[in-house]
């Protein structure tokens, strides 16, 4: 991995997404990046990207339509000159449930950019361009797949765990986050891989 990354969050993330691959047979991986309007993005704080992005996991249970089957989340908020305050998500879908990650990408966009930010937001769906990489981690990945795990943990999961485009140019208090996942899910058995939800962890 050419990339500096953040080692510890990189270790938790990686740690989450073996978790969740212990717990299903398949997941269906949606990665979407979540921004602001040109027109708004210069005056968008770190806390308004924060309290958009709890809104938006606040409101899971609520709308079934976009966010039923989903069994976790990690949720990295940057900042750069050119686009501002924004985040690169990624959503862990049960692959027995949900099979059209593009399309759930499109549910998440439409959600964020309309219910949570207004009008004010801007989504970017990379399920929508699966084809242009040689090779892919994200769409439907099975726990028996190493080599397209392998590239989910190297090339999307490391991507997101970059160390540049950091929060610290807007950081307000000292004390924001940058990097959100859900808690690590826990197998019910030995026996096959039940179906793991949780909360969310730092």
């Amino acid at each position: 991995m050419a990339r500096d990354v953040d080692k510890r969050m990189l270790e938790s993330a990686t740690e989450y997404v073996d978790a969740i691959l212990d717990c299903h047979s398949k997941i269906e991986a949606v990665r979407i990046d979540l921004a602001y309007t040109k027109e708004c993005s210069r005056d968008v704080s770190l806390e308004r990207l924060s309290e958009d992005i709890t809104h938006l996991l606040a409101n899971r249970r609520g709308k079934p339509s976009v966010f039923g089957g989903m069994v976790g989340y990690m949720i990295k908020s940057e900042y750069a000159e050119s686009k501002g305050a924004h985040a690169h998500a990624l959503f862990f879908y049960d692959g027995n449930k949900v099979c059209k990650g593009a399309y759930k990408a499109n549910q998440i966009g439409e959600y964020w950019r309309q219910n949570i930010t207004a009008g004010d937001g801007l989504f970017h769906n990379c399920n929508m361009n699966m084809g242009r990489y040689d090779k892919c981690g994200i769409g439907r990945v099975d726990y028996s797949d190493e080599d397209k795990i392998s590239v989910l943990k190297d090339q999307v999961v490391g991507y997101m765990c970059k160390s540049d485009q950091d929060i610290g140019a807007i950081k307000q208090t000292g004390g924001e986050r940058a990097f959100r996942r859900g808690v690590l899910p826990r197998r019910k058995s030995n026996a096959g891989r039940p179906r793991g939800n949780g909360g969310e962890v730092g």
